[in-house]
């Protein structure tokens, strides 16, 4: 997983210089106008709604850029911003069926060069152990499968939208109503690092086999290895994808708001694919994917 501080400089930056300003600016206290064009910088956080995807975090962080311009009753505004989205490691490793219990094995679901079907094994069991406990897990990395996964998610986002000024709301009072699209550049990538073993059979012997401990040792073919696949991969994809928003926006003071919006973003959704799971050469996929966001922004405006 990313380092947090790293991930967030440049947002814990910008922080440092707008947390100080905001006593002074709450003294000055200027009249609110709304009628001539503005700048705005913008921080946030937008946590992911619903199905986290690859990621496997809700977290990421906003920065932003605005520029608004009077009409009607509202403004017409025009936002560029940076998102970076957390992501965690995680496992993908696609097992064949068996029974946590007893690790027994079920279905071949895995590829082996020589056209055979056999096991990718999570782990066997010992039926003769007693310590720690009875049955106990009886792991080998050399003849256990594993496929550990990452996707970062990070890029640009471009707002087009309207803001209407709603007045004098009870509790609230004055308030922007905005709504619009998006239009997301977000690259996305995947890290992809796994030992996959296709087996004949999974048992306590092949935990004891007399051999190097390497999982490469071509003489543990001999203990039901039907096939080995080793991958480092990475790849990246960067793609357009058009989205919308809405939400609504409360000026604390002349310089300083908090708005809130549901936004959703579109992403490449890239995943790498083993031979020893399609039975195919190995290969890539990317599919698109959105993201829906919570976002939560606060900002000063110039």
């Amino acid at each position: 997983m990313k380092n947090p501080i790293k991930t967030y400089s440049r947002a814990l930056l910008a922080m440092a210089v707008i947390v100080p300003a905001v006593p002074l600016l709450a003294q000055v206290r200027k009249p609110i106008n709304e009628s001539s064009p503005r700048v705005s910088f913008k921080i946030g956080t937008a946590p992911t709604i619903g199905d986290i995807g690859n990621q496997q975090r809700r977290e990421s962080m906003i920065l932003g850029l605005e520029y608004s311009h009077p009409f009607g009753k509202g403004e017409f505004f025009a936002v560029a911003e940076m998102r970076d989205y957390v992501s965690n490691t995680y496992e993908a490793t696609q097992f064949s069926p068996f029974d946590w219990n007893t690790a027994v094995y079920h279905e071949k679901t895995g590829y082996a060069p020589n056209g055979q079907r056999g096991y990718i094994t999570a782990f066997t069991r010992n039926p003769a152990s007693t310590v720690p406990w009875a049955n106990a897990i009886a792991s080998d990395m050399r003849f256990d499968s594993v496929d550990m996964r990452q996707n970062p998610l990070n890029g640009a986002v471009a707002k087009l939208a309207y803001r209407y000024r709603v007045e004098s709301l009870p509790f609230v009072g004055n308030l922007g109503v905005q709504a619009g699209l998006t239009l997301s550049y977000l690259t996305s990538k995947q890290y992809a690092d796994g030992a996959l073993h296709v087996l004949d059979y999974r048992d306590m012997t092949q935990n004891g086999a007399s051999t190097n401990w390497t999982a490469e040792n071509p003489a543990l073919d001999a203990f039901g290895r039907l096939g080995n696949e080793y991958y480092y991969k990475t790849e990246a994809e960067q793609k357009f994808v058009p989205g919308f928003f809405i939400g609504a926006r409360k000026l604390l003071t002349d310089t300083l708001f908090f708005e809130m919006n549901i936004s959703v973003l579109g992403h490449a959704n890239l995943n790498y694919v083993p031979f020893s799971y399609s039975g195919v050469p190995a290969h890539w996929e990317s599919t698109t994917k959105m993201k829906t966001g919570l976002e939560f922004i606060a900002g000063l405006r110039f």
